[in-house]
């Protein structure tokens, strides 16, 4: 399968879950054009949020952290390390979190 339509299933299939769920949102029209717009914008809280999907055939060493723990949080370590931690976990409990 192209990466493409690859990119754009799994986005269409977070959109639908995410909307099951009761979120309010969309996938973005075009958005592999690299327009800096995000792939998904939804209503997290009391904003519209942009959202990057990524999808990866390979499994993650996040999924055996979270056999152990309910959130994983990462981010680089290092001398020029500036960047903030991210936040991993399962979309259920992301779910309750803001809602």
């Amino acid at each position: 399968m192209k990466t493409r339509n690859k990119g754009y299933r799994n986005e269409y299939l977070l959109a639908q879950r995410l909307i099951e769920m009761g979120f309010k949102g969309e996938r973005v029209p075009l958005s592999g054009q690299g327009w800096g717009q995000g792939d998904l914008r939804f209503k997290f809280g009391s904003k519209y949020r942009t959202c990057e999907v990524k999808a990866y055939s390979s499994k993650f060493f996040e999924y055996d952290l979270l056999d152990k723990s309910d959130i994983v949080f990462k981010r680089t370590t290092g001398n020029q390390c500036s960047k903030d931690w991210l936040v991993i976990m399962p979309i259920k409990l992301f779910a309750e979190l803001v809602t």
